[in-house]
């Protein structure tokens, strides 16, 4: 009876410890992370998608601390040879090989119906998709002669697709270069895929052939540059240089072309502290002296480019800027996003614990899942500079790496017609199409004269919008604004936010369940993992039943 009684106590205990653990799993494992594997799975048979043209060969399996050099995670693995025409392309990419699942996306066709435009205008566009659910798509042009780019967000996208292009274009012509899809699963997450016209990167190639003529809108105010000076006149990399900027309009952004006397190329794109502009050296400099080329400023509604020769449509300037680079430094890691390369991220991947890295998204705008791996699981922050404001991650915080779209949109609620609806006067803050973030970010949003207008410099209150139910959730209370002149606050998700000076009606506003976990929410794979437990648990009981009905037996027999 006692080696009975033993067995059985040991049996319910397996049970319930097979129990708990499988509730244990059932919430740690996503079905996107399920998904996640079946799509590569899927891909790597007869598909070119992310399993063999982007991020699973050069990534962590092959770019942590431990084997990230640049023998493992260079051009060698993570370029041409296994991401380009053969098995990567239009040709093995059509509509025969696709199968309708999760964590599977496909771009089938892509074309610009109108291309002669005016900067501000609206684009249409004709394209097909297959796979997950599309939710969201980013392009991203760039004209090669002057190496300006932008991303527009396509909007109306289930039915007659555009794009509205900036009002401060340069008049000339953009290529499309890169192609963010974003997906919702049927559990609600999101992934995304990139289509990249460089095969250098983790993107999966395709051979964009579109592109846009921009006229400069009549309407537009031309930018008149009488002055330009930096201070001090040398520094070493990561340190702050002061710009002293006179010009006729209000400049929202600028970018500064160096030279270096061994004709390297340095990308400068100032940020304004306040009413001061800036730039800190990044760590793409060598030691050395720079002399300043060429200065492009944009307005509201205009984009002028002044340089040294005149050259490609700009107008000629007589700089005399030199900037002395005067030491580099190992730690500081500060990165126009342009310039990430292979060498790049093996360098975050193996940067100190503590690091900050900071990456200027101005022109490209889109971070790759790389970047996030790399800080992913460790004490590393990731600073993104969107023009003026700001997206921070913690590596700690990092849950799910992914590509996203950095770009903000900050416009006065008075310009949206479906908030303005609802409430009368505030901010909106309007993010790319990105869903879930990679992780919990703290989002630095820089006060304009025209939002210290509408806020009128008091706490704030900051609400997520959503736009199926037409409802806020509120996301922070009591906002002030920074020394600095930002408003902080934390999200892990990228939809349209709105800052207001006072609280939202009540009617208006719903509570919020985004963090937390529910029973419901579980996946078939979850209730499979909770199932066995309870399975296991009822055999058990049975099995005791069965050992207990025996031994009565046994008992009644001997007497």
């Amino acid at each position: 009876m006692k080696v009975l009684k033993n067995k059985t106590i040991q049996l319910v205990a397996s049970a319930f410890a097979i129990l708990i653990f499988g509730i244990f799993m059932g919430y740690q494992l996503s079905n996107a992370n399920i998904k996640k594997i079946q799509g590569y799975l899927f891909n790597a048979v007869s598909h070119a998608t992310s399993s063999n043209a982007t991020n699973s060969n050069a990534t962590n399996s092959n770019a942590t601390n431990s084997n990230a050099t640049n023998s493992n995670a260079t051009n060698s693995n993570a370029t041409n040879s296994n991401a380009t025409n053969s098995n990567a392309t239009n040709a093995n990419a059509s509509s025969a090989n696709y199968l309708s699942t999760d964590n599977i996306l496909y771009l089938v066709s892509f074309k610009i119906i109108s291309t002669n435009v005016v900067a501000g205008e609206k684009v249409f566009l004709d394209f097909t998709t297959a796979g997950a659910c599309l939710n969201g798509m980013m392009i991203t042009f760039k004209d090669k002669i002057n190496n300006d780019a932008f991303t527009a967000t396509v909007r109306s996208i289930d039915d007659n697709p555009y794009i509205v292009l900036p009002s401060n274009l340069l008049p000339t012509s953009y290529e499309v270069t890169d192609i963010l899809l974003t997906a919702k699963n049927s559990d609600n997450t999101t992934f995304s895929r990139i289509y990249s016209s460089d095969m250098g990167t983790s993107g999966i190639y395709w051979n964009f052939t579109d592109k846009i003529n921009i006229t400069t809108s009549e309407t537009s105010v031309p930018i008149v540059l009488s002055g330009l000076g930096i201070e001090p006149k040398s520094g070493k990399v990561g340190e702050r240089i002061n710009l002293n900027l006179n010009v006729s309009e209000i400049v929202k952004s600028a970018k500064l072309i160096f030279k270096g006397t061994d004709n390297s190329q340095l990308v400068i794109y100032p940020k304004r502290d306040v009413n001061k502009w800036y730039f800190e050296i990044p760590s793409t400099a060598s030691k050395g002296i720079y002399s300043l080329q060429s200065a492009t400023f944009s307005s509201d509604s205009n984009t002028k480019i002044y340089s040294v020769d005149g050259a490609n449509g700009s107008e000629m300037y007589n700089f005399d800027v030199t900037l002395e680079v005067v030491d580099v430094v190992s730690n500081v890691y500060i990165y126009n996003n342009e310039d990430i390369s292979n060498d790049i991220i093996v360098n975050l991947y193996n940067s100190a614990d503590g690091a900050e890295i900071t990456i200027n998204a101005d022109s490209n705008t889109l971070i790759t899942e790389e970047i996030f791996n790399a800080i992913k699981g460790k004490n590393k922050k990731l600073v993104i500079n969107s023009n003026d404001n700001q997206i921070i991650f913690n590596g700690n915080n990092i849950i799910d790496s992914k590509t996203i779209d950095a770009t903000i949109n900050v416009d006065s609620i008075k310009d949206n017609d479906d908030i303005n609806k609802l409430i009368d006067s505030g901010v909106v803050i309007r993010f790319a199409d990105n869903g879930t973030l990679p992780g919990e970010a703290t989002v630095r949003i820089k006060s304009t004269d025209e939002m210290d207008r509408i806020l009128q410099n008091e706490k704030i209150y900051v609400y997520y919008f959503n736009d199926g139910e037409n409802k806020f959730q509120l996301i922070a209370t009591n906002i002030e604004k920074t020394e600095d002149g930002y408003y902080e606050f934390e999200i892990t998700h990228n939809s349209d936010y709105v800052l207001v000076n006072k609280e939202i009606d009540r009617k208006l506003v719903v509570l919020g369940d985004d963090n937390i976990v529910r029973f419901q929410r579980s996946t078939i794979v979850n209730l499979l993992l909770i199932g066995m437990g309870i399975i296991i648990v009822i055999g058990v009981s049975i099995i005791i039943i069965l050992l207990k009905n025996k031994n009565q037996k046994q008992q009644t027999t001997k007497k």
